[in-house]
Parts: structure tokens; C-alpha cells; sequence
């Protein structure tokens, strides 16, 4: 009898994030290993997802023993680069890989990716929407990081497609080290994240710029040109451009709120360019996009008092983005907390405390928080929870104020992900909204 490959899922996620990889490895006639450290009862929706599947749904303990035997580890982004256990992996003489990497060694296709600190989200969108425009519906695809496995459009792949694939720093650290992965690469501003799994600025900032080394001969890197980052590292080893989309004005009229969506969709229109979309297509396109969920979205108004939902922004500085974007619109009501992801927490301090009429710290940061805005000379009390915090914003709020909604921390003091949290702040609005609350 002929032994079938083994292939381990490190890392099914509690949304199903190794759901994809493992039904498409299944399907390529490997026996799958689901390897978590959760339990099946903390993983019971994507464990049945793969039941319906007809995928083995087995789950093994996060452990050495669990992964010997296998012949190929699939590891979920959000392992961190010391779990010991990926040294195990090593020393079994296993191949280790994450989707990514698979799905770039095996799509046909064109394509795009986008990374950067910020914006990475809505540019994947506009550029989508861009290339649509100039290649047809079925001649594109949207994945990655920005929530949806291209794995699972693989009966839709073509040799003449493009793929415009979100890359976070997770997974740009360990993208396989193998030239033309990419047409082109799209980088928003690189500034500072995610330090607690990287463990500095500069190899956060290293893993965002392998993907620059994995760009075919004569692709290009389209960057923000006032981005450091961009300018010094990634600027000298390119061919120039002609004048890049964003230098051009095109989006001067842009409805999305934010002058870094003209920055975003100038980088969105270079790069559809350089894939052959008519300017104009490009830019109707473009302009039709309409903003993502929790990325300073306005609800509404009540009362004449406007809501705004940021909730996607879990570091100080897209907080700070944010206010300023708001600064001369009205007084603003500034709803912010969770857990913070490094001890400097005051580095925007000053600014934050003169941008914002008052501030409304809750969650796991809120003392802090609240001690170091007072040092500012800005009146603020903790609260427990986003409830409290969402009621008094709103209670010190009248009519031309702004209550915004833009954490500047992570979420895992009390929300499994930022998503979650984000939308108990939108369910708050809509009970106030409609007279519940």
C-alpha cells in the first residue's frame, strides 16, 4: 500500500484561518494533521466546516509528537518566529511553509501584492476594483490577508488573470525566498507595528521589504514617496517611474474620508497602470469604491452628534491619523483602549490630548492611559468596558461633536480579534441611533 503524504495544520484558528489550506491540500491527495493548541470545543465551527468537507477533522494537541511523521507543516501566520515548537519542526527535518507560499508556487496568473503598516486593506480594494475595470470580473481575484484564501478559487484560476493578494508582516516574514513571486509590489506607508512578534522596528520593517526580492525583472514597487522607508530603502534600486498616480492630484475629490485614502488610491491607480488599465477606467473605478468596515467610516448623526467607526485602528499612530483627519470638523469625543502592544503608550500623548475635546479610555489600558492624558492637562476617567466608555463619550457630547470610535490598542484584553470588538461598538451606535440605548 502506498503511504499518502502527511501534511500538518498548525494552527486552524478559532475563524477557520487554516480551514482553506487544509481542504485544498486534501484535495491534492494528502492525509491532513489539524495541530492547535485550542480545544475542540473552542474550535467547533471550522471543525465542522471540514467535516462537510469530508476532510479528517481529527484534532492533535500542539506538541512535538503531533508533528512527527508528518511530511510538510502548513504554519498558521500568527505562530510567532520563537515558539520552540517550530524548532522541533526543524530538527524532524519536516518542510515547513504557510498558504501563502503555496498558493504563490502554484497560481498561473499575474500577480499583485500589498503590504505596508496601514491601508493595506482599502488599497488591496481599489486596485481590485481598478483592474476589474480594465480586465473583466473573472480576470481578477482579491485574498490574503484581507480575509478570503484564493486557495479556494482555484477552479477559477487562469494564465491571464491577476491576483491582488494582501500580505501582512506575518506572513511577508516567512514568504519563500524565491524571486518572481510578483509583478508588482504595492507598499503604503511602513511605520511601526507589531513589535511584540517581530521584536524590532527593523525586522518588522525587513520582513515588509522581502517582498521587494521577490519582484519579477522589470516589475516595479509602487510606494508613497514621502514614506522613509520607501525613499531610502526601497527608491535606489528601482527604475523610475513616470510621475506616480499619487503626485498627480487624480483623487483631490475622493468621497472616502481621509487624505491617506488619496495616498491609497494613488498607489491603487500607479499599479493598475503598470497592468495595463486605462487611466480613466482606473480612476472611475477607483472612485466607486465604497470605505471598508471600522476604517473611519461615519454612521451617522443623532441628536446632530456624528458617529465615527475606526474600529480596525489598533495602534496609537492610526489613532492620531485619525484625529487629525477629524481636526476643524467639530469636537471631538475620542473612545480608545484594550491592551497595548508595547510600553510606550505615551508616545503620542501630547498631541492626541490637544487633538481631542475628551478622551474615554476603557479596557486593560485605561488606568494608564488615563494617568498619562491627565499629565497632559486633559480630564479623563478609566472605564471597565467599551459600554461605559461609548455612554460617557456620547453624554459630554452635544450637537456639531463627533464621537469616535478608535481603539489605538489591541483587543485581546477582553475581544477575540478587533473585528468583534468593532462591532459591539457598531450594535452600540445602532441601539442610540434608533432610540434603544
Amino acid at each position: 500500500m502506498i503511504r499518502r503524504s502527511i501534511a500538518a495544520i498548525w494552527g486552524v484558528g478559532r475563524f477557520g484561518g487554516g480551514v482553506a489550506v487544509a481542504a485544498w491540500l486534501a484535495e491534492q491527495g494528502h492525509a491532513i494533521r489539524l495541530v492547535d493548541r485550542c480545544t475542540e470545543g473552542e474550535l467547533a465551527e471550522p471543525l465542522e466546516e471540514l467535516r462537510q468537507r469530508g476532510v479528517d477533522a481529527t484534532l492533535w494537541p500542539e506538541q512535538a509528537d503531533s508533528l512527527t511523521g508528518a511530511d510538510l507543516v502548513v504554519v498558521n501566520p500568527a505562530i510567532r518566529p520563537n515558539h520552540p515548537l517550530l524548532d522541533a519542526v526543524d530538527e524532524l527535518g519536516i518542510r515547513r511553509t504557510q498558504e501563502l507560499n503555496l498558493f504563490l508556487e502554484t497560481y498561473p496568473g499575474h500577480v499583485i501584492a500589498v503590504t505596508g503598516t496601514n491601508g493595506k486593506s482599502t488599497t488591496a480594494t481599489m486596485l481590485a476594483a481598478a483592474l476589474r475595470a480594465g480586465h473583466g470580473a473573472s480576470g481578477v481575484l482579491l485574498g490574503g490577508n484581507i480575509g478570503h484564501s484564493l486557495l479556494e478559487d482555484r477552479s477559477q484560476w487562469r494564465r491571464d488573470q491577476w491576483a491582488v493578494v494582501e500580505v501582512s508582516s506575518f506572513q511577508a516574514d516567512r514568504l519563500s525566498n524565491q524571486r518572481g513571486f510578483f509583478d508588482h509590489v504595492v507598499l503604503t506607508p511602513i511605520t511601526t507595528d507589531h513589535l511584540d512578534w517581530h521584536g524590532t522596528i527593523d525586522a518588522y520593517r525587513s520582513a515588509k521589504l522581502r517582498l521587494v526580492d521577490a519582484v519579477v525583472d522589470g516589475g516595479q514597487v509602487v510606494g508613497w514617496p514621502q514614506c522613509q522607508v520607501y525613499r531610502e530603502c526601497v527608491l535606489p534600486r528601482l527604475r523610475p517611474l513616470a510621475q506616480p498616480a499619487i503626485e498627480r492630484g487624480c483623487f483631490d475629490s475622493l468621497q472616502l474620508l481621509g487624505g491617506f485614502n488619496r495616498q491609497n488610491a494613488g498607489l491603487a491607480l500607479t499599479a493598475a497602470e503598470l497592468a495595463g488599465v486605462d487611466t480613466w477606467s482606473a480612476i472611475d473605478a477607483i472612485k466607486g469604491v465604497e470605505g471598508l468596515p471600522h476604517r473611519l467610516c461615519e454612521l451617522g448623526h443623532h441628536g446632530g452628534i456624528a458617529f465615527i467607526d475606526n474600529g480596525a485602528s489598533t495602534v496609537a499612530e492610526t489613532s492620531l491619523t485619525a484625529l487629525r483627519e477629524l481636526d476643524g470638523r467639530g469636537p471631538v469625543r475620542w473612545v480608545c483602549g484594550g491592551r497595548a502592544k508595547t510600553a510606550d503608550i505615551d508616545a503620542y500623548g501630547n498631541e492626541l490630548a490637544q487633538l481631542a475635546a475628551s478622551v474615554h479610555p476603557f479596557g486593560e489600558v485605561a488606568d494608564n492611559l488615563s494617568s498619562m492624558l491627565q499629565k497632559q492637562g486633559k480630564a479623563t476617567r478609566a472605564h471597565s468596558t467599551l459600554g461605559e466608555a461609548l455612554d460617557a463619550a456620547w453624554q459630554s457630547a452635544g450637537p456639531g461633536d463627533i464621537v469616535l470610535f478608535s481603539p489605538g490598542f489591541v483587543s485581546y484584553d477582553a475581544y477575540p480579534n478587533y473585528a468583534a470588538r468593532a462591532g459591539e461598538a457598531v450594535a452600540w451606535w445602532r441601539r442610540r441611533r434608533d432610540g434603544i440605548a
